[in-house]
């Protein structure tokens, strides 16, 4: 089986992720992690998630428009992505065909 180099690419950086992580995690204080986690307002919470969903769709529509301006065909499809700051629960991806 041979490695391509995208695929080394891809491997490496999973890799340095989950190495860094590791590292950031063995020098912070998981008691105070957990009792910041703890004080969290769940209601204030859920309304931050039922409010970023509405969001998340008027951005995919106003992708979809501009795609379909330019002459493409956007299809959208969402797909969860885990938890990070750009995209919260899910992300949107748009698979686009130029129309002929």
């Amino acid at each position: 089986m041979r490695i391509t180099r995208r695929g080394f690419r891809k491997y490496a950086s999973r890799v340095i992720g989950l190495v860094l992580f590791a590292w950031i995690l063995a020098r912070s204080d998981l008691a105070a992690i957990a009792e910041q986690i703890r004080s969290v307002h769940v209601s204030l919470y859920l309304a931050a998630f039922l409010l970023f969903l509405p969001q998340l769709w008027l951005k995919a529509m106003r992708w979809r428009r501009l795609v379909t301006k330019q002459g493409g065909a956007a299809m959208l499809a969402v797909g969860a992505a885990g938890v990070n700051a750009d995209t919260a629960f899910s992300s949107v991806f748009f698979f686009t065909r130029r129309r002929h």
